[in-house]
């Protein structure tokens, strides 16, 4: 029952069904799904050492840095996005404008890729979702850039002193060819 899952659970939930509806209507979507990986940054005393370090201070610094990255949590979040092409809107993919007849349907600028990266980001952060920082229903983030819409999102990971360690996109679509 919708009362017993967590929001996020439910809006990730609603976002996939939504997904999936695009497929029975034969609309050919794109579609991208990002895995991320991110760690907490070694503290600032124990990069300090281990960059100043001498041979007679060799097994201090060792010591700190081992204890420092034993202690490093590394968080996982998985983003994903589906818009369908639409005539007379330019095509965005990770931020690189695409030369083609047609664009994604969206609010913003419509960049599955930059979306999922950032949904992707912040449940790796566990904050809440991309709507929640960039609602569709206020006027200034009408076509905005989402490379613009990325910008406060990694502030965001440097200030609670994450590092990403991986990311994995998978984009599928029919048009335009992106690989060669």
């Amino acid at each position: 029952p919708e009362d017993v899952l967590h929001p996020l659970v439910l809006q990730r939930t609603n976002q996939h069904i939504a997904a999936r509806e695009h497929f029975r209507h034969g609309r050919p979507p794109f579609l991208v799904v990002v895995s991320v990986a991110i760690s907490e940054r070694p503290s600032a005393v124990a990069t300090h050492i281990v960059a100043k370090r001498t041979s007679k201070d060799l097994s201090v610094s060792d010591f700190l840095l081992k204890e420092d990255v034993n202690n490093i949590k590394t968080y996982f979040g998985i983003g994903f996005d589906v818009h369908r092409l639409i005539k007379n809107k330019k095509l965005y993919l990770g931020g690189i404008n695409i030369p083609f007849h047609s664009g994604l349907k969206g609010h913003s600028d419509g960049d599955v890729i930059l979306h999922s990266i950032i949904d992707a980001l912040l449940g790796a952060m566990r904050k809440k979702d991309i709507g929640i920082f960039f609602p569709d229903n206020m006027k200034k983030n009408k076509n905005i850039r989402s490379p613009k819409m990325l910008k406060p999102i990694i502030e965001i990971l440097n200030k609670n002193n994450f590092h990403i360690n991986n990311l994995d996109i998978n984009l599928i679509c029919e048009q335009p060819k992106v690989s060669k």
